[in-house]
């Protein structure tokens, strides 16, 4: 499964103990976006948080590998920071 676009956004997201660094792509084929949905039944973007000395990159194909099971490399096409 090849994507057209990736992008990485490492967004901070607040937690009890401050801040928490987290990556989600955007991965797009054939014009569709895919989401991940979630136990709760929620959608959002695969992703998630950064671990420890992490290179948010990295995190990023960690997460949709863990996400949606695909492990295939797929190029990074930008990153996007907020």
């Amino acid at each position: 499964m090849s994507h057209e676009t990736h992008t990485v956004d490492t967004s901070t997201d607040t937690t009890r103990r401050g801040f928490r660094l987290a990556a989600y792509a955007v991965c797009v084929k054939n014009g569709r976006v895919l989401l991940a949905r979630h136990a709760s039944g929620t959608w959002s973007l695969p992703g998630g948080g950064v671990e420890h000395a992490e290179d948010p990159f990295h995190a990023v194909i960690r997460e949709v590998a863990e996400e949606t099971g695909h492990v295939d490399p797929v190029p990074i096409g930008g990153l996007i920071e907020h």
